[in-house]
């Protein structure tokens, strides 16, 4: 009897909602499922017919070569294009993007975290994904109601930055936006940074006499715990192919809590979904992204009408059930064939 091999991901901390997702929509098969912690595992325990399913270029190499064709491949992200920024060795993404290549081609079926990741594949490899494709974007929450019936949550405008210091997290860009903010002299405005490296970040804030804010951490599970009393969430970030083709998990986080996300423009993949919503800021620091910001801090905002659009919005993008319903059928038919 056929299995189905799941292999996890090093870096589940970010990723381990989808894959739960994905491990339950291999469970509603009624196959027999068997899940792996490194390839070595996974070719110790599968058959040569049996589904494999990956989210590592090298795993797919592993299992070809060992004669495990039947894979299914989630793209979490582009590797040479991530490495480059890190190291700066073209050398090393060169050789990345030959491997990233095979896995592509070589995956009987791919889930991609957004559209504009296919497109950055099909552009710099020449290659067509028509039918063997799904789009599976990173999320790490669902919708938290409570959060919206904080009756002081949109007349406060309290702005948080939740993340690293990092300089492709842009702590710097958004702290220069904020400090142009509070010059507003708006009432109820500020500043909650939650971060581990609280001292730095206090250090940076102060730098730049910013007066109101509050540094803190706190774990994931806590979390919402300080994201309802917030209306804003940054998210800025510079433009690059690695943000274009991203679905920052961060993004979710907020508006599962009622936050206004102030995103980056070169986000793409939120920018496109986003189109039609009425409550989120693209930043491209131009005078009309500040205009729509006044706007938000200065109007009275209905919050059952943000419910509303961000129930939506999960129901079409972040919905466990249908991306369960959809995966496990595509898991079927790729065990069955």
């Amino acid at each position: 009897m056929k299995k189905i091999i799941i292999i996890r991901s090093p870096n589940e901390t970010v990723t381990d909602n989808n894959f739960k997702i994905l491990e339950n929509a291999a469970k509603e098969t009624g196959l027999h499922i068997v899940v792996c912690n490194s390839f070595k595992e996974a070719i110790k325990k599968s058959g040569r017919t049996d589904l494999c399913i990956t989210s590592n270029n090298s795993d797919v190499l592993s299992l070809t070569i060992r004669r495990r064709t039947n894979i299914l491949f989630w793209v979490q992200g582009i590797v040479p294009e991530e490495s480059l920024m890190r190291h700066g060795n073209k050398v090393r993404f060169i050789i990345l993007s030959l491997l990233e290549k095979y896995a592509l081609l070589h995956s009987r079926y791919l889930a991609f975290v957004s559209e504009p990741m296919k497109e950055h594949f099909e552009t710099k490899y020449g290659l067509h994904f028509d039918g063997k494709y799904y789009i599976f974007p990173c999320f790490n929450t669902e919708l938290n109601i409570s959060a919206f019936d904080n009756p002081n949550k949109y007349k406060n405008n309290y702005f948080v930055y939740a993340g690293g210091l990092a300089v492709w997290q842009c702590f710097e860009k958004t702290l220069d936006i904020y400090k142009k903010v509070e010059a507003w002299g708006l009432p109820c405005t500020k500043l909650i940074v939650l971060t581990r490296d609280q001292k730095k970040a206090t250090e940076m804030i102060e730098a730049r006499n910013i007066q109101n804010f509050n540094t803190g951490y706190t774990t994931p599970d806590k979390l919402p715990d300080i994201l309802k009393d917030a209306k804003f969430g940054f998210v800025i970030r510079e433009a690059s192919p690695v943000n274009s083709v991203a679905t920052p998990t961060k993004i979710s986080t907020y508006l599962s809590c009622g936050l206004i996300p102030i995103f980056g423009e070169s986000v793409e993949a939120f920018r496109r979904f986003s189109e039609k919503m009425k409550y989120t800021v693209c930043w491209d620091d131009s005078k009309a992204a500040y205009d729509k910001l006044l706007y938000f801090m200065t109007t009275d905002i209905n919050a059952q009408q943000v419910f509303k659009e961000y129930a939506s919005f999960f129901e079409n993008n972040y919905s466990r059930e249908r991306h369960t319903k959809a995966l496990c059928s595509i898991i079927k038919q790729l065990v069955e064939e």
